[in-house]
């Protein structure tokens, strides 16, 4: 593999991680930590096998930089996002399943579905507002990071102002 493959294939599997981590499924989200953990292995390694400031080492570095800030946005992200749930969510269909759970009835599957169901429903218009206001910032910044990279990877340049934030 040539050092610009590696620098491609780095980018390739950043941009799936983000992708899989904007689906709404659990399922696609732990394949999106999967590969983004595997993506930061990778650079951490490719970084490790290279001469410093040859390309792959640069963008190595570049990817692992993204990784990291892009993980502290999400992570301020998700306690915003969190506090404004607790705060403002209509939280009575979990208020009734706690009950229920604390009198001794073990609620079934089923009436934890339906409770997770009405939650949703309730507080559709809070979630996609919250999220968009607090979780989208920080895949907006992985794409511009994303693809400030690739395009420059491309190109067989390095990335202008390595140790940069945006």
């Amino acid at each position: 593999m040539n050092d610009n493959q590696k620098n491609i294939g780095l980018y390739v599997l950043l941009s799936l991680g983000v992708v899989l981590g904007c689906l709404p499924d659990m399922t696609m989200q732990s394949y999106s930590a999967l590969v983004i953990f595997v993506a930061l292995i990778l650079a951490y390694f490719f970084r490790a096998r290279a001469k410093k400031d040859d390309l792959v080492w640069h963008h190595s570095t570049f990817v692992v930089r993204t990784i990291w800030i892009w993980s502290l946005f999400l992570l301020i992200g998700m306690m915003g996002a969190g506090y404004i749930m607790q705060t403002q969510g209509d939280m009575s269909a979990v208020d009734r399943i706690m009950e229920a759970a604390s009198s001794g009835i073990i609620p079934s599957e089923a009436d934890i579905e339906a409770a997770s169901q009405d939650y949703f429903s309730t507080n559709y218009d809070l979630i996609l507002r919250t999220t968009l206001m607090w979780l989208a910032p920080a895949q907006v910044y992985a794409v511009w990071r994303i693809f400030k990279g690739l395009s420059r990877a491309l190109k067989g340049y390095r990335v202008q102002n390595l140790r940069g934030w945006f």
